[in-house]
């Protein structure tokens, strides 16, 4: 079951029109807040997804998971890919289980790992959605 909905969920990202980047990156966030990370929460799966930059257009790459509550591989994370762009303008994860604090250690350790070893990921911004017990499901970038 899962497994056609996160193809289902692929579709509907190749099929996306490109977003713009004078808008920057808080409606990607949105729209994956909307459309992935509800198929997160429903199976307990850390989803996670590269956006890539094509001049002045953003655009989603392929939604990926190690099918793990707690963690991406780098590896899976490094598949998730639109066409032959390079450089990545936002790596974007869930934490699917309620109660989360957003961004955790192995976050910050994995940011620091793709910003020093991989060029595609020196300008990239990071993000996770996560809910809140108090505030409600929130999207948001983490640096440190």
């Amino acid at each position: 079951m899962f497994d056609s909905e996160l193809a289902s969920l692929n579709a509907k990202v190749s099929a996306l029109p490109h977003f713009d980047d004078k808008n920057g990156l808080a409606p990607i966030a949105k729209w994956l807040e909307k459309n992935a990370f509800p198929l997160s929460q429903k199976y307990e799966y850390e989803l996670a997804v590269n956006v890539y930059k094509d001049l002045y257009k953003l655009r989603i790459g392929t939604i990926v998971t190690d099918k793990d509550i707690s963690k991406i591989n780098i590896q899976t994370l490094l598949s998730s890919r639109f066409g032959g762009l390079r450089y990545v303008a936002m790596s974007w994860h869930s934490h699917p289980v309620r109660g989360s604090l957003g961004r955790s250690s192995k976050d910050i350790s994995a940011r620091t790992l793709l910003k020093d070893r991989y060029e595609k990921f020196r300008s990239a911004t990071f993000w996770v959605t996560y809910q809140d017990d108090i505030k409600g499901v929130i999207s948001s970038e983490y640096k440190k």
